[in-house]
């Protein structure tokens, strides 16, 4: 398989997440024409140096808009989590890639597997390493 332009910022951002997020390993990883697939080991946050680890502080809100920055401030990923990570990743290769086709978007969620043992951790690897040899029986396979 053969990567677009936009495959290929894909594939250079992926590879620089350990530069940007140091508690992250990256294993077994797949791109594909409209997703990927990757193992992401995150260390325990022990493992983080400071300015990975934001403060924990009591705020007390007097406004409407710190009471919204408070609620946005819970919901949102936390640092050290993979939700996090991967929107950093898709904001910065959206970021590329409108440049070359204003239309380009990432599907809103992503699917998660929390790997339990060496066993399956070999399943999923071969699983992403032979994920290409099935991509013309993929929904979204044009020729």
């Amino acid at each position: 398989m053969f990567l677009s332009p936009i495959g290929e910022i894909a594939q250079q951002y992926w590879l620089d997440i350990p530069n940007h997020c140091q508690y992250v390993h990256l294993g077994e990883y797949q791109l594909m024409p409209n997703h990927i697939h990757g193992i992401i080991n995150i260390l325990p946050v022990e493992t983080m140096n400071n300015t990975d680890i934001l403060p924990v502080e009591t705020l007390h809100a007097t406004s409407l808009q710190q009471q919204q920055q408070q609620w946005m401030s819970r919901i949102s990923p936390k640092r050290g989590s993979l939700g996090r990570v991967l929107g950093s990743y898709k904001s910065a290769v959206s970021k590329m890639a409108h440049e070359i086709d204003g239309a380009f978007n990432w599907q809103e969620r992503f699917h998660d597997h929390i790997i339990r043992d060496t066993d399956e951790q070999d399943r999923i690897r071969e699983y992403i390493i032979h994920n290409p040899e099935n991509w013309e029986k993929d929904c979204f396979y044009k020729k």
